[in-house]
């Protein structure tokens, strides 16, 4: 749009009378190449307020040419009336600009806010469905607690079981060497042994399904990120049509400011999420880790 200033337009008009062309907003306007009517009309009244009157030449009142001064006047007020008839059009196309681009502007604003309602709520829907996720990731955590806690007890009690066999079964090998008679007392002990370390594979084998659990868990915090880089976008092009709307969309950047706010409790809310899964996965390694000795051991 043309930058519209006083000079520019008081030079555009005198220029277009200098070529007798007629002086109106929509002339003026074509002249410099664009610019709001709204802002060229006040300049347009002013730049005629300051053109000096042409003051009436004085008629002498002679009788012989009574006729001569009655058709002058009658010339007179018909050019008066012709330059009214101008100046009526020229208000009525001026009003027209006017009206058009009001309208132009309230359509741009109807967009934008269209856009902004469209982002707000597509924010509120993410911040919701994370709001989901972090329950659900809690509740994943909870579960994955209590299985491995489960689990570690279990694998506890069967190490102590397997190596409670073990020393049976050595000492059942030493008597067997010189009574015979205990070699049924050995091989229950040997299938004793046998089941406490199968209950020790099913207890790290439920270990295992609490740590995909946490993967799952993972994963949905993976999607729920992808999910808020898509708000974030669509907030970035809200921003971007709300910045092309007049000083009339400030109610709009409020609402806007609001769904930043909105947006950035809803980060906040989701690192808080992956600290709590951060710490899941350290438990679940230490738990690993202690796992890897005692397997050792058994080997041994």
């Amino acid at each position: 749009m043309a930058n519209i200033t006083p000079d520019r337009v008081f030079a555009a008009a005198d220029a277009l009378e200098a070529s007798g062309s007629r002086v109106s907003v929509r002339s003026v306007r074509d002249y410099l190449g664009g610019g709001s009517p709204n802002q060229i009309t006040p300049l347009l009244a002013s730049w005629r307020a300051r053109k000096p009157s042409v003051a009436a030449p004085e008629i002498q009142l002679d009788p012989r040419i009574v006729q001569l001064i009655a058709e002058q006047v009658r010339a007179a007020a018909g050019e008066a009336a012709v330059r009214a008839d101008e100046r009526a059009n020229e208000a009525e196309d001026t009003l027209t600009l006017c009206q058009q681009e009001n309208s132009e502007l309230a359509e741009q604003l109807a967009t934008t806010l269209r856009a902004l309602d469209e982002a707000r709520a597509k924010v509120e829907q993410q911040a919701g469905t994370i709001s989901e996720i972090r329950e659900e990731i809690e509740r994943v955590r909870s579960e994955a607690e209590e299985e491995v806690e489960a689990a570690d007890t279990r694998a506890n009690r069967e190490r102590e079981v397997a190596e409670t066999a073990q020393h049976a079964l050595a000492r059942a090998e030493l008597r067997l060497e010189s009574m015979p008679r205990l070699e049924g007392e050995v091989e229950r002990l040997r299938t004793a042994l046998d089941e406490a370390l199968s209950g020790k594979q099913s207890a790290e084998q439920q270990a295992a399904v609490a740590a995909a659990k946490l993967d799952a868990a993972i994963q949905r915090v993976s999607a729920a990120e992808e999910r808020e880089r898509e708000a974030r976008q669509q907030q970035a092009a809200a921003q971007e049509a709300a910045a092309r709307a007049n000083g009339d969309a400030h109610q709009a950047q409020i609402t806007l400011q609001a769904v930043q706010a909105r947006l950035e409790s809803t980060s906040r809310e989701l690192e808080t999420a992956r600290g709590s899964l951060s710490e899941l996965k350290e438990e679940l390694k230490e738990l690993r880790a202690e796992k890897k000795p005692a397997k050792n051991g058994e080997q041994g």
